[in-house]
């Protein structure tokens, strides 16, 4: 092993591996390191190639993107899964205002024969919100070809 030095030094020292682990030792006294070098001395040893399982197909889902709501309205989004052998048994809304820092809340619901409804409370429609849909482990919409989440406009309450 090598240890890189802040002023481009390095020094050889010694590292052990026991059963899979890696322990480095780093010297007494004072000392700085800006980077480590691992190197093996012998030929890896003989492994079997790892096997992946196959990653399920996505179920079929189908939902329209709302665009605006009202603030201080609740706001109903419907979605439709379509049922298959790949049919996740439940769907979980993630819902949260646009601030990163915010908690989310979630509805559940259980696939049935019909499209499901979730119903954002009116108390939490007041500003933007992530929606994210996670059927058992797939996100809608797919990260891999657009952004993982809608976010709604929200317009002021109208008066009266």
């Amino acid at each position: 092993m090598r240890l890189l030095h802040p002023d481009r030094s390095e020094t050889v020292h010694p590292a052990s591996v026991s059963n899979g682990t890696l322990d480095i030792g780093f010297p007494d006294g004072s000392w700085a390191v800006s980077g480590i070098v691992i190197q093996r001395d012998e030929a890896p040893l003989a492994s079997k190639p790892q096997r992946f399982p196959m990653r399920p197909a996505r179920p079929s889902i189908r939902h329209e993107r709302v665009a605006t709501i009202s603030a201080g309205q609740p706001e109903s989004l419907t979605l439709a899964v379509r049922r298959s052998t790949r049919t996740p048994s439940r769907v979980l809304l993630h819902y949260r205002p646009l601030d990163a820092n915010a908690a989310f809340k979630t509805i559940e619901h259980t696939v049935g024969a019909g499209p499901l409804s979730f119903t954002i409370p009116a108390e939490d429609v007041s500003s933007d919100f992530d929606l994210l849909g996670d059927s058992s482990g797939v996100f809608h919409p797919n990260p891999a070809t657009e952004t993982p989440y809608y976010v709604i406009d929200v317009q002021p309450a109208r008066p009266g």
